[in-house]
């Protein structure tokens, strides 16, 4: 399987990272791909791709290094929708693989190649789902799910179909790169795999550092916290009716 991953040039680091860990799996086939460092984008660049839209819709959240990884995603579906692969793994260069990854992907390769419409299945954690909806499992105990919402964008595998619809909606960029119930309306499906094969390391990086520094008023600490309160009694409930949240485990 082919697998992207999506590295900035400066960060030289996390590319070798992220290639150490790819190349004790024989099955994939690494092929970097160059990701857009928003801070260094044009004011006439970030007009023509939609980034005033984007602020305006994400206020706080919508930084130039969030809007970057959008823009980056987006490259690679244009990339994929006209290559010959019928699917492909998406890394991020921060990704953690499991080694059961190496018994996991090729019957979640199989499953997605058999889906035909607009598809991802998400590797890493963080995603609703109900117990009820496992659509299949493999031999060593994964479960591939069907999922309500989530986020990250670390790794996944898309199907062609997938990458040939969301180049054709994204643009221009309006939309975080993990906004996949937003995704799901355009008329992706997204499912995802219990436990998790991808992780993500715990501290913040360049999009969660850019968040970290914006200041926030009082009123809108408080809004938050108050949200927070107002979304756990919603998960409580959900729960009681048999939804899931996918934890990060590692």
């Amino acid at each position: 399987m082919k697998a992207y991953y999506i590295n900035m040039v400066k960060d030289t680091a996390k590319r070798a990272l992220i290639e150490s860990q790819i190349s004790t799996f024989s099955m994939l086939v690494p092929e970097l791909f160059q990701a857009v460092e928003g801070r260094k984008m044009s004011n006439e660049a970030l007009q023509h791709l939609g980034y005033p839209e984007f602020k305006a819709k994400y206020g706080n959240f919508g930084t130039l290094p969030a809007f970057g990884c959008s823009m980056s995603h987006f490259n690679l579906y244009n990339k994929m929708a006209k290559a010959s692969e019928e699917s492909a793994l998406i890394l991020e260069d921060d990704a953690i693989l499991s080694p059961k990854l190496a018994n996991e992907l090729q019957p979640i390769e199989e499953y997605i190649n058999k889906v035909g419409s607009p598809a991802v299945i998400l590797l890493t954690p963080d995603f609703i789902y109900h117990k009820s909806e496992c659509l299949s499992k493999t031999s060593n105990g994964t479960s591939i799910v069907k999922v309500e919402n989530g986020c990250m964008t670390s790794g996944y595998i898309i199907n062609k179909a997938a990458a040939q619809l969301l180049s054709s909606v994204l643009f221009p960029i309006r939309f975080i790169a993990d906004e996949w119930a937003e995704f799901q309306k355009l008329g992706l499906t997204i499912y995802g795999v219990v436990p998790h094969l991808v992780s993500y390391p715990e501290g913040l990086g360049e999009i969660g550092r850019s968040q970290h520094l914006i200041k926030e008023s009082t009123l809108k600490k408080l809004r938050h916290v108050v949200g927070r309160c107002k979304a756990r009694l919603f998960h409580i409930i959900r729960y009681c009716k048999g939804y899931r949240k996918s934890y990060k485990l590692w």
